[in-house]
């Protein structure tokens, strides 16, 4: 793997997941939704490791790759710590708030995979700001979602630096103006959005592929289950999943592709290979509960990618 590390900025959160064992929209009247009153009985909940940032360098460590962690944590991080410690992933940047709690995220997920989430920020973007002196030290950097105050200057302290960063603005997309998005993307290496984020990116810049890719060298669109697409000035790659008899829960998927899909870009692989890359890492953290569950290393998942797409990483 490469010797420079990944950055990896975005939230630090402890997961509470539920499973909810009917369809949503067996519930969800789509006529009484102004006067939404909803109680969802779950038949499980646990609590987990989790927050994008948290989860990506995770599995970056999973394939072996260093990575820096950019994010403010609260209080409660001990557990966390240990359990971060024990992957190597270098923490120097990190700031406790010891009057906040850190971030917290309960997702109930139905048996199609559609979820509903609450997220209580505490100390991400409330808190102390990381310090981010060590992004010269790294060769890559992904701005994931956190504070849209600290995600545009981490974009413009890239800049700066001729560091080359992806942004993933995820579900925080609403917390920007249109101007602050095509902002953040102008001059980025990449743009990482699901399906339902891209819509929601084109209606707050009013721009279209053709426009985003004026502004960045790469859109990669994932579309969970349908698997992803991948944009660039030269080619459109379409990335199919890579199916597993036993799909658990989909939290965390994003996460994972995204970490394997940095890694192959450091690593100067073609975008296909970033992307089949991704797909792959995806697969692994779809078959359990919890993000930061299943386990691999770089000698077993090359094994992998080579006999699921035929050739060699």
């Amino acid at each position: 793997m490469s010797s420079s590390p990944i950055a990896v900025s975005g939230s630090i959160a402890y997961d509470y997941l539920s499973r909810y064992d009917q369809p949503f929209q067996d519930v969800l009247l789509a006529d009484k939704l102004h006067e939404l009153s909803v109680c969802f009985v779950v038949s499980e909940r646990e609590k987990h490791f989790g927050g994008t940032a948290g989860n990506i360098t995770y599995n970056l460590s999973l394939l072996e790759q260093p990575s820096i962690i950019f994010a403010g944590v609260g209080h409660d991080f001990g557990e966390y710590e240990k359990h971060l410690k024990k992957r190597r992933v270098d923490m120097s940047p990190l700031r406790v708030s010891k009057d906040i709690s850190t971030a917290s995220a309960t997702i109930i997920s139905d048996p199609n995979g559609n979820q509903i989430s609450e997220f209580f920020p505490g100390a991400m973007g409330r808190g102390l700001k990381p310090y981010t002196k060590k992004f010269s030290e790294s060769g890559l950097l992904i701005i994931s979602p956190d504070s849209p105050t600290w995600m545009l200057d981490y974009a413009a302290q890239a800049r700066h630096l001729g560091l080359p960063y992806f942004f993933d603005p995820g579900q925080g997309i609403p917390g920007f103006s249109g101007e602050d998005l095509v902002s953040a993307v102008d001059g980025s290496e990449g743009l990482f959005l699901n399906d339902y984020e891209f819509e929601l990116f084109k209606a707050k810049t009013k721009l279209d592929v053709e426009e985003i890719l004026k502004l960045t060298r790469v859109l990669i669109i994932t579309h969970g289950e349908n698997g992803s697409m991948i944009y660039s000035g030269r080619e459109t790659l379409e990335i199919p999943v890579v199916k597993t008899s036993r799909a658990v829960n989909p939290t965390g998927c994003g996460d994972a592709y995204r970490a394997a899909f940095l890694l192959g870009y450091l690593e100067e692989y073609g975008l296909e290979t970033c992307g089949q890359m991704g797909a792959l890492l995806a697969s692994y953290c779809v078959e359990y509960i919890g993000t930061q569950h299943h386990e691999t290393n770089w000698r077993k998942f090359s094994k992998d990618y080579a006999k699921t797409f035929g050739s060699e990483l």
